[in-house]
Order: C-alpha cells, then sequence, then structure tokens
C-alpha cells in the first residue's frame, strides 16, 4: 500500500514537472480574488501549432491531493480559439472543452478578455463577444464532479512561437445607470412604494427621469430572482423620460423592474442590466413561502465542540407543537466553520416548512438559495418526525422518516464540513436528541 501511494505521489510530480518543462506557466498568488475583467495581447503566426492561453480563476491547491485548477481561453492553434476547464483532484487532472470557436487569423496582435461574473463568462476577440458560457458543474467520463471554479487569481501559459505581449485584469464593474428618479403608481393612480409587496396580474404605471446628460435608448423589462427577463418594454426612450405599463408575473415572488441596454442589430434583445427602477415582494430569491426577511427571527444551535468532515450523517426529531403556524419552519443544519461577520451563519440545512415541504437550503452571506424542494404529507401538531442530513464528499442526502426525499450534488466541494446544529423559526417546535454519525 505504501508503494502504491509512493508511486502516485511519483507520477503527478513527474506529470506536473514535464508539464512545466513544456511549456511557460504562471498564476497569479490572489487566490481569494472573484468577480474581474481580465486580458491579454498575444501574437499569432500564421499556421502556427503553437499555445497561447489567458488564464483565470487559477490557483495552485497547497492541499494534499490537489494540484492546479483554472479556467484558460487562448489560441490552440492559428485558426482556433478554446476555452476550457482544467482541474486536479485527488491526484488525477480533468480537462474540459466548454466551447471553440474558429476564427480568420492574419497574424497580427490581437486582444482576448474575459468577464468572469459568478459563473457566468463573456469572452471577447478584439472587443466582438465571441462566447458566452454559464458553468453550472461538468462531469468527466467516470461521473466525477467538476465544481465550478469561483475564486483564483490570472496568469498564461504558453508554448511555441506565440507570444503574449501583456495581460492584466481589473476588477469588473457593471455599466452604470443613468435612472435619476423612478415614480411608480397603481391603476388607481396610487403611489407603489419600493419593496412593495404587489399581488399577481397587477397593473403597473411607471415613469423615469434620467439625468440631463442621457439621450439614449435602452428597454425596460421585468425580471425575477435569478435574474431571468420575464417581459420586455420595447418602446423606445428619447430625451429625459420614459414612462409606460406593464403587469406582474402571474406567481407571489421577488420580481424587479429593469433598465437594460438593447442590441438594435438582433431584434431589441437585452444586453445587461444598467440600473434597477424598483424592486417588489421583498426578497431577491428563490424563496417560495413569500415571507418577510426573517433573518432576525431565525434561530440557529450549533454544536462547535463537534467537527463534521465531508463524510457524516446528522439526524434529530422534530415536533411541531399544538398551535403552530404553518410559518413555523424547523430544520437540521451543516454550518461552516466561516461564519460571515455581517449576516452570521453560512451553512447548508433541510428545512421543513409549512408542515407539508421539506427543503434543502444554502444559507451564505446573508442569502438564502433553495436548492431542492419536494412535498410530503402535511404534519399535523404533535406528531414527531425525525429529519437526517447525510454528507458524503459532494453529495448530500435528506431522509424523512428514514426515507430518502433529496439528493443533491453540490459544485464546491470544500464547503461540504463543519459543525451541526438545529434552525428553526417560530415558537412553536420542539427538538428531541441530535444522533451523530460519521
Amino acid at each position: 500500500m505504501y508503494r502504491k501511494f509512493l508511486f502516485l505521489i511519483c507520477l503527478f510530480c513527474l506529470c506536473f514537472s514535464f508539464r512545466v518543462c513544456a511549456e511557460e506557466l504562471y498564476i497569479g498568488d490572489n487566490q481569494n480574488r472573484t468577480d474581474y475583467t481580465a486580458y491579454m495581447n498575444v501574437s499569432m503566426p500564421e499556421n502556427s501549432t503553437a499555445t497561447a492561453m489567458l488564464l483565470f480563476r487559477a490557483k495552485n491547491i497547497e492541499l494534499f491531493g490537489y494540484g492546479l485548477s483554472y479556467y484558460e481561453v487562448g489560441f490552440e492553434t492559428d485558426s482556433k480559439i478554446v476555452f476550457r476547464k482544467y482541474y486536479t483532484g485527488y491526484y488525477t487532472a480533468h480537462t474540459v472543452t466548454l466551447e471553440s470557436v474558429n476564427i480568420d487569423n492574419d497574424g497580427k496582435s490581437k486582444t482576448i478578455a474575459v468577464d468572469a461574473v459568478g459563473n457566468s463568462f463573456k469572452i471577447y476577440l478584439d472587443d466582438e463577444i465571441i462566447i458566452e458560457y454559464t458553468d453550472n458543474g461538468t462531469y468527466n467520463s467516470e461521473l466525477k464532479l467538476i465544481p465550478v471554479l469561483l475564486t483564483g487569481d490570472v496568469g498564461y501559459r504558453v508554448a511555441g512561437d506565440a507570444k503574449i505581449t501583456d495581460y492584466g485584469s481589473a476588477d469588473y464593474e457593471k455599466p452604470g445607470s443613468h435612472i435619476e428618479s423612478v415614480t411608480i403608481t397603481d391603476s388607481n393612480g396610487n403611489v407603489i412604494d419600493d419593496e412593495s409587496y404587489i399581488p399577481p396580474e397587477a397593473e403597473l404605471n411607471y415613469t423615469i427621469d434620467y439625468t440631463e446628460g442621457y439621450d439614449g435608448m435602452s428597454i425596460v423589462a421585468l425580471e425575477d430572482g435569478a435574474e431571468n427577463l420575464l417581459k420586455a418594454d420595447t418602446e423606445d426612450i428619447s430625451g429625459n423620460g420614459r414612462a409606460g405599463m406593464i403587469i406582474s408575473p402571474l406567481n407571489k415572488r421577488y420580481f424587479r423592474l429593469v433598465e437594460y441596454a438593447w442590441d438594435s442589430t438582433d431584434g431589441m434583445k437585452p444586453l445587461y442590466a444598467k440600473g434597477i427602477a424598483g424592486e417588489f415582494n421583498l426578497k431577491k430569491i428563490n424563496d417560495f413561502y413569500n415571507r418577510k426577511a426573517i433573518s432576525e427571527k431565525e434561530e440557529y444551535t450549533i454544536d462547535k465542540e463537534r467537527f463534521m468532515t465531508a463524510s457524516s450523517t446528522e439526524s434529530v426529531d422534530i415536533t411541531f407543537s399544538d398551535g403552530s403556524s404553518l410559518l413555523d419552519a424547523a430544520g437540521i443544519v451543516l454550518s461552516s466553520a466561516k461564519e460571515s461577520e455581517l449576516h452570521g451563519v453560512n451553512c447548508y440545512r433541510a428545512v421543513i416548512r409549512n408542515k407539508n415541504t421539506i427543503s434543502l437550503e444554502k444559507v451564505y452571506e446573508g442569502i438564502t438559495t433553495v436548492l431542492q424542494e419536494t412535498s410530503i404529507e402535511t404534519i399535523s401538531d404533535g406528531e414527531e418526525h425525525n429529519l437526517k442530513l447525510h454528507i458524503y464528499g459532494s453529495r448530500i442526502k435528506v431522509y424523512y422518516d428514514d426515507e430518502k426525499i433529496i439528493q443533491y450534488i453540490v459544485p464546491d466541494i470544500f464547503y461540504l464540513s463543519g459543525y451541526p446544529g438545529t434552525y428553526k423559526y417560530g415558537r412553536g417546535i420542539e427538538f428531541g436528541d441530535m444522533i451523530f454519525s460519521d
């Protein structure tokens, strides 16, 4: 066993040394960077078979069994630009080609740039967009998860007769808004306050005033909490004002009124959000319960004396007492060791809500995201039920009364260890003893 282990280490070092010797590779040392715009200026001779790649979200993970990880985009040959993801874990390297574009190369210097924002990427060649890609996690042939790379610095790798003459980056800045003031009224002319509750299919009339220096054109659109476009008002803007009418979405979830820049050559297609004119129905997340922000009333009980690894199970018995409200919620938690200074607990949690649903949720920096949800038979007051959270590698499983009801694969495998605990919102909840197993 020892010899096999030593062989794996030597093989990994040999492969890495060969790669470095065959090319020039550099990665910056700020591995915690998130959103930015990166670029490189490169010269690729005609008919060349060289390689010149701009690296971003790049890091050398100094953790036993892991190595380099990055996205890269650039010339694979003189006539093809390739966008890839490279990831090493458990002594195994994975390379996934995400997109490729054939181009005409005249041998002159070109600029490749990328906007890396969250898990979405826009790639430009000489200021013209050539690739748009959203990475939700990818798999190799053995169905092993290759996570989304959300942090890392900028770098490059080059081999052959290609030349990188300059590269760098700047923090990503969304284009600014020209909105100076907004007035929104209902069908009776009553003024609607920002963040108000709006019922489905309600008529909203808006007036937008712009700064004096703005005489442009854009689209006013509705957008949901996941930034999906719901409806666009395609009337032109001219001068310093704009008025129109929209109908609120069919559901009761969060939505907002957004000013979009638009592409006049592509059927008024929205390009990017320039400014937010109004937000409604409170929460900016996929909150299926339409509750007001309740973070100040949420209660966590975290056992910081017990650290759970990425292969563990915790369970607890939950009872909704007589007279408990449908708004009462209770669940089991795996809390990150790194709490938010402003928002407190970061965690994954399995939560019973409305007494008839169980949802797997991620809480990070005060934002709650519902990852998966399933219905259960309505719970009566006084009934005791068991809720179990099982973590194995990058997989989360939720059990309700010993029946598996949710299975989810998490893209960020470094987040799945921490402290166990319970969560509740409301007073009508009782917990039994927690049970742990590794």
